[in-house]
């Protein structure tokens, strides 16, 4: 059963690593995304071929995802484990910075810990990091514990952090202090932190712009923290799976399905996607930096 749960969170953290955008803090240098879900190696000492390793994770998508017990899976079910999943992605990330951060050995963070590592969270001063830092603090205790890290590095999890990153956005990019930010102001506030990519910002920019009235409020901005949390990215993953590999289209995944799309989750196939991205991004970075 440990196999097929490791297979299953392979497969899910594979999509998220291809739909989820991180927000403000990327993965610690070193730490290794599949670390926890990784079996490949113990199965091919086993001689098993990758073909057979594949399949014995699809079919464990079923038995593990089903939770009424019908030999189906809903969305609702896809999405319940993926979010769980994701979730633990989270958990031994806040745990692998909790051994670097803590130099003391005391299990928890200090401020000054916090300076040493010079961590990014995406905060532009020091000021806002030490007002991130004593919002993720719920205890108050002046340290972080490795559950008060994911707020710390993941704000996008816990809703009580939401106030303090919207402002951090609208300190640095609403100039005029009206509580709106403009496409210009936006792009001020991009060039301010070093990521002067004008082209993605304007996307970026359009793509928090709900109402479309050409300024991004602090409503707009909360509701994009909300769509990267584990719960809407593990809503928007399931789908997506759905989408791709309900081949009746009534709702609900049968290994049958699952198996006919093998690949979907080939190795292979990923690697290639990746690349082709990688390509694609590489391409828009020079693109940006000859029209700045």
């Amino acid at each position: 059963r440990d196999k097929m749960i490791g297979g299953l969170s392979t497969i899910a953290i594979m999509l998220m690593c291809f739909y989820t955008l991180r927000v403000h803090a990327g993965c610690p240098a070193g730490f290794d995304l599949n670390s926890f879900a990784k079996n490949l190696e113990a199965q091919k000492a086993n001689n098993k071929t990758d073909a057979e390793i594949l399949e014995e994770k699809l079919r464990s998508v079923i038995p593990l995802t089903d939770t009424d017990s019908d030999n189906k899976t809903s969305v609702e079910e896809l999405a319940a484990f993926t979010q769980k999943t994701l979730k633990k992605v989270h958990d031994e990330e806040a745990k692998f910075r909790l051994e670097i951060l803590d130099k003391n050995k005391d299990n928890k963070v200090s401020w000054e810990e916090y300076l040493q590592s010079k961590e990014n969270i995406g905060a532009s001063t020091e000021e806002q990091k030490k007002r991130r830092f004593n919002h993720a603090d719920e205890d108050k205790d002046g340290q972080l514990s490795q559950d008060e890290i994911i707020s710390m590095f993941h704000p996008e999890e816990r809703s009580h952090m939401y106030d303090v990153v919207i402002d951090e956005y609208m300190e640095t990019g609403d100039s005029n202090k009206d509580g709106l930010m403009t496409l210009e102001e936006y792009k001020g506030k991009v060039k301010k932190t070093g990521k002067a990519n004008v082209e993605a910002a304007e996307k970026f920019f359009k793509m928090l712009d709900k109402d479309e009235d050409g300024k991004i409020s602090r409503d707009e901005i909360k509701e994009w923290l909300t769509s990267l949390n584990t719960a809407s990215q593990a809503k928007k993953q399931s789908q997506q799976l759905m989408d791709m590999v309900d081949d009746d289209k009534d709702g609900l995944l049968v290994e049958e399905e699952v198996l006919n799309h093998k690949d979907l989750f080939s190795e292979d196939k990923q690697k290639s996607k990746k690349k082709a991205k990688d390509k694609s991004k590489k391409k828009a970075d020079k693109k940006s930096k000859d029209e700045l």
